[in-house]
């Protein structure tokens, strides 16, 4: 797989270039442009609970070039993007070619080589590879058309990696045949094949996968039958091996449903199932293991002033009971209403209630939330808002008894044009948060606010400060506090993003118990970017 991918990039890229040079003598316009960065970063961290393994002073310099132009009707291009730096935490690599893509495109075809990503039904292929693909679209009539597409190459988090012999990685391919109908009715079909390969070395995957091979295959379908329903949905199918342990192959289905209906103006009802068996897993798809979930959402435009919002959903796991020592179901309810009242144009009044109950496998758990909210913008530039949430968490399995918390929200803000170009904006946050047990008597204090304040000089320099702090109270333990100061500027020399230098100074203070210990961390980071 490796040399075949090799051998696409060198083949594009020659052909790419060899057509670029042909139409630059026929006066064919290309163009090559780009972004860069350099950071510098210095860091230092003291106290008792510090970690200093990444202070000291450390760089990284991003890099990205892409040229594009046309070749005939068609257009293609080459889009390549590197890094190189010796902060640790940033990348392991001190140099790596972080993406990089050609491609060639028609009315009708498209071919593309390097880091190339596709989603088809998301149930069998949502990935990006480092490898090739290819799709022709062709037209069958005025508003139908098929469309042809493959995908195929390497899994893996870096250029570096995908050429090691001493890395697991994971080969795969997928197509896919599509027919839209029109632009709001299609159908398509999908199959992919992926595979795990360890390296010489190893004889444990580092794929967290439940299977090593899978072949798949699925139809996805979105069809709209007219303005008041439509459905959407996916299904699919894999047969999923164990090579590492020579397990036998198992066939497992996965299904999700959507329908969507309008029966009157003011009303949306939409009808959502979904269905995954346990093991079930294409290893480059997405998708949830061992669960069914049925949901319904409404929502009532009452008048113009009042909206509501009613959520239902259930949902089970351990489909085929043998999987986990019992089954969870969970039943959750939500209702919500929105009021905007003459007297205040441009402000809104919530309400929202919620109640949650987990049944099985010995622990049943009973959870209520109810919270109102306010919020306006006024148009001298004023905005305030405040809310209150309440929560009431039951546990009977345990007899841990009733705990509730109380959370209290409120900002402020105010922004302010006086030109076009300087402006000033403040904004202030608080939150309280009490939580209590009532068997234990453990009672918990939570209280926080967030300061930002921030002023545009014309086009070209921009200030922010920003200062958190969150402080918690426990009963019978240690209290903690932890707050964040910040100094952020931006200059652009010539009044645009095209070059932009930045400075960030933040101090980060964390004073914990007696077992994490406390630190102070500074941080110094200056950057300069700039686009060609």
């Amino acid at each position: 797989m490796k040399k075949q991918i090799s051998g696409l990039i060198g083949i594009l890229i020659t052909t790419v270039l060899w057509s670029a040079a042909e139409s630059n003598s026929s006066k064919s316009s290309w163009g090559v442009s780009g972004q860069s960065e350099t950071v510098g970063v210095y860091r230092n961290t003291t106290g008792s609970g510090a970690n200093t393994t990444n202070d000291g002073t450390s760089f990284r310099q991003d890099l990205g070039i892409k040229t594009k132009g046309k070749i005939g009707d068609a257009k293609a291009g080459v889009e390549v993007r590197g890094r190189a730096t010796n902060d640790k935490r940033v990348s392991p690599n001190t140099a790596d070619l972080l993406s990089f893509r050609s491609y060639y495109t028609t009315e009708r075809l498209n071919v593309e080589v390097g880091d190339v990503a596709k989603m088809y039904n998301p149930l069998i292929f949502s990935n990006s590879l480092k490898g090739g693909k290819v799709g022709v679209k062709q037209k069958v009539g005025e508003t139908k058309s098929i469309e042809y597409s493959m995908i195929g190459g390497i899994q893996s988090s870096s250029w570096k990696e995908t050429f090691q012999q001493e890395q697991d990685q994971r080969d795969a391919i997928a197509a896919e045949v599509k027919y839209r109908h029109n632009r709001a009715q299609s159908l398509a079909l999908s199959v992919s094949y992926a595979k795990d390969r360890l390296a010489d070395s190893n004889t444990t995957p580092a794929f967290d996968r439940n299977s090593s091979e899978a072949l798949s295959a699925g139809l996805q379908w979105d069809w709209r039958f007219n303005r008041y329903l439509r459905f959407k949905g996916d299904t699919a199918v894999t047969n999923t091996t164990n090579t590492l342990t020579g397990g036998s192959t198992e066939t497992k289905t996965a299904v999700r449903m959507t329908l969507y209906t309008k029966p009157v103006r003011s009303v949306n009802s939409n009808f959502k199932y979904e269905r995954y068996d346990g093991g079930f897993n294409t290893l480059v798809g997405s998708a949830t293991q061992d669960r069914e979930r049925m949901e319904n959402t409404t929502s009532w435009a009452i008048n113009r002033q009042l909206r509501s919002r009613m959520t239902l959903k259930y949902s089970r796991d351990n489909l085929d009971g043998k999987s986990l020592s019992g089954t969870q179901k969970i039943y959750d309810g939500l209702v919500s209403l929105n009021y905007r009242p003459d007297f205040v144009k441009r402000g809104d009044i919530g309400l929202r209630l919620q109640y949650t109950e987990r049944d099985g496998r010995g622990l049943d758990t009973k959870q209520t939330n109810a919270g109102v909210d306010f919020t306006d913008r006024l148009k001298s530039g004023w905005r305030y808002g405040f809310g209150y949430e309440f929560t009431d968490y039951q546990v009977d399995s345990n007899g841990s008894g009733d705990n509730q918390l109380h959370t209290l929200r409120g900002n402020v803000g105010w922004k302010h044009n006086f030109d076009k170009t300087n402006r000033v904006r403040v904004t202030l946050k608080l939150d309280i948060s009490l939580f209590d047990n009532s068997d234990s008597n453990l009672s918990q204090k939570r209280f926080g606010g967030t300061f930002d304040a921030g002023y545009d000089f014309g086009r070209q320099f921009a200030v922010d400060a920003l200062f958190t702090s969150k402080n918690t109270n426990r009963d019978l333990s240690d209290n903690t506090s932890y707050e964040l100061y910040q100094l952020i500027s931006q200059y652009r020399p010539f009044g645009t993003n095209g070059h932009v230098l930045k400075l960030n100074l933040q101090r980060r203070d964390y004073h914990g118990s007696t077992t994490t210990g406390s630190y102070v961390e500074d941080e110094a980071r200056l950057a300069y970017a700039f686009a060609f």
